[in-house]
Parts: C-alpha cells; structure tokens; sequence
C-alpha cells in the first residue's frame, strides 16, 4: 500500500510506505511546504548526507575502524578533546546479531531514503562533472605544453575537409553495402 502525503505537493516527495512512515516516524520524512526548489534540493542533499553519514559510521563502529581512527584525531590534536568520543562509549554497543524485525525496519529506511540517495548521486555526479570540467586546460594551455599541435587556420580548414571527404566516402560506401 504506498501513501503519498497530503501536505506537499512537490515533486521531491515520493509515495513511501505506511509502515515505515506511521509507525516508525521515519526521519526523512519529506514535508517541505512552499520552500524555493533550490533550497529543497539542498535540504533534501543535507538529509542524504546526514544518513550516508550515519551509516558510514555504524559501519566502521561494526568493523572496528572508529576506534582506530578516533586514536590518531586524539594524536594530532589535543585542544579538540571535548568532540572526539572516548572509546568507552562504544562498549555498550549491542552485538553484530540483531533482530529480524529490526533489519526489516532497516530495510523500510533504505526503501524510504532510495528516492533522496538518487537525487543526491545525480547532484553530486553533475557536481564531480563540473569540477573536472573546470579544471581542465585550456587549447592554448595544451599548446605551450606541445601536447596539442599548433595550427594555423589554413591548416585546420583542410584538416577538416580531408576527415569531411574521408567521412563522405564512408557513408556511401557503407549505405551501398547495407542496403543491396
């Protein structure tokens, strides 16, 4: 049964399920109101965040990793004492066992957060493209570095219609061959 929420009408808020939505009070629960689109989209990142980060950590508390890396952050800076936690806090952690009610209320979540996680990856991989696009060189960088050749106008003129009458020769003798 999928419920979709009557307080927003916005495209960003996906049907979830009932369970995980009235009995669980899922956190990431998506009610934005008449909030600006953009700031949506960042609301919705900061949520996607907030739960990536969370796992990130439940999962290196599992394997034992935070407690190394907890140990190195106390090495290089002891005026941050009061942030980093003691490693005693995690002893009362429960064991890798857990019940099967709990996994499934674990896989309601990450059905829940499925349609927030794709948006933030297509954010972030449309932000990652940019990144690298600006930062890549210039024709003119590529030709002080004698990686890119240099050419005068002539020169790329007939360079063009060479691979322009190459391409020609190619259709027509690949069209012939295909349609016969």
């Amino acid at each position: 049964m999928l419920y979709v929420p009557a307080v927003s009408s916005s495209p960003l808020s996906f049907p979830q399920k009932t369970p995980a939505l009235l009995q669980y009070k899922h956190p990431l629960q998506l009610q934005y109101g008449s909030a600006h689109p953009s700031c949506r989209i960042i609301d919705e990142l900061q949520k996607t965040l907030a739960l990536s980060m969370q796992r990130l950590e439940s999962s290196a508390l599992h394997s034992g990793q935070y407690s190394s890396a907890v140990v190195e952050c106390e090495d290089e800076d002891d005026d941050d004492k009061e942030n980093i936690p003691d490693e005693s806090d995690y002893e009362d952690l429960p064991s890798l066992y857990r019940d099967e009610e709990q996994e499934e209320e674990e896989e309601d979540e990450d059905e829940d957060s499925l349609f927030s996680s794709t948006l933030a990856l297509k954010v972030l991989r449309a932000d990652s493209l940019a990144v690298k696009l600006s930062n890549r060189p210039s024709q003119r960088e590529l030709q002080e570095k004698n990686i890119l050749p240099v050419q005068t106008d002539e020169e790329r003129l007939q360079s063009r219609q060479m691979i322009g009458s190459k391409l020609t020769r190619y259709t027509h003798t690949h069209v012939r061959t295909h349609t016969s």
